[in-house]
């Protein structure tokens, strides 16, 4: 059985892109995408959150000359988990997602006014239990 490990993001470039070059050709970019769904909380607020990219190499490159914060991105990637340690040695888990394509935006098409009342109606009879382990379970709205 194959299986794809593939994710698609659109958001807000929330903080200024970071550049390391490893040498002329070899580079590594870093910045935060925030992604924001209109209403989806108990109490009708957004949630939002933030997502670590990286970009490599030529793709680096031209993310550092193109795009700067507050600019709306498309990303294509793949999710990868990185262990790190602390100066005490303790590790911690981060979620990087690794770029393999990217579409500046001239706006974030989830965040437009005009669709507040379409995704409201999507959103309407949907409710969320979160159990021990942090997933979410569809409730049924007849119940």
């Amino acid at each position: 059985m194959n299986s794809t490990n593939y994710i698609i993001l659109s958001g807000q470039v929330s903080d200024l892109p970071k550049i390391r070059y490893f040498s002329y050709d070899n580079a590594i970019l870093t910045l935060t995408l925030e992604t924001c769904e209109l209403g989806l909380r108990h109490d009708g607020s957004d949630w939002k959150q933030w997502h670590k990219l990286m970009f490599n190499n030529a793709l680096a490159s031209e993310v550092e000359n193109r795009v700067k914060k507050g600019d709306y991105l498309k990303v294509q990637g793949r999710l990868v988990y990185h262990k790190e340690y602390d100066k005490e040695g303790r590790a911690t888990l981060q979620t990087l997602i690794y770029v393999n394509d990217f579409e500046l935006l001239k706006e974030c098409p989830e965040c437009r006014l005009e669709d507040e009342d379409k995704i409201a109606e999507m959103y309407q009879n949907i409710s969320y239990s979160w159990d021990s382990f942090g997933e979410a379970e569809e409730e049924d709205p007849m119940a």
